[in-house]
């Protein structure tokens, strides 16, 4: 190891590299001229913050005003798509006793369940349904309140 560091220091006399950079004036200048990185990195996280929380705020006061929110839904609009700006409740049913059970809920188009049962599994334990309806695309199975099944409120349907 001593011959080792003997010939090291002997060709440091013999190399010439010049003189040596002057390394702390352009790192105390470095350091006065850029900013930190942690800094910028809180800046730029804390404008990114505010900003999405003024447009938060700014689209949730435009979307407030009803005559701007019925313009986005129209700017929004696709062909074939309607938005229904009225909320339909749901009909209230009236109990019909001894009529089909349909009725309390303004189902009109009775189809026999022969017609459908291939297509829908039914629910296991009650039966089969009393009344199947159909309304556009949807199908309605009714069934009879009973002891074990209990009526709906307004109906005499109990499922």
């Amino acid at each position: 190891m001593d011959d080792l560091d003997g010939r090291l220091h002997d060709l440091r006399t013999h190399l010439d590299t010049g003189p040596p950079p002057d390394v702390a004036t352009v790192v105390v200048q470095r350091l006065r001229t850029d900013p930190p990185p942690l800094a910028v990195r809180a800046r730029r996280r804390l404008v990114a913050l505010v900003s999405a929380a003024l447009a938060t705020v700014l689209v949730g006061g435009l979307l407030a005003v009803p005559a701007v929110r019925a313009a986005v839904v129209e700017w929004l609009s696709l062909p074939g798509v309607v938005f229904d700006r009225e909320r339909p409740q749901p009909p209230t049913p009236t109990v019909t006793p001894g009529g089909p059970l349909g009725a309390a809920y303004t189902l009109r188009t009775r189809v026999r369940l022969n017609d459908v049962r291939d297509r829908f599994p039914l629910p296991a334990g009650v039966g089969d349904p009393d009344e199947v309806y159909v309304t556009g695309s949807a199908y309605h199975f009714l069934w009879r309140a009973t002891s074990g099944l209990p009526s709906l409120p307004g109906s005499t349907a109990g499922l």
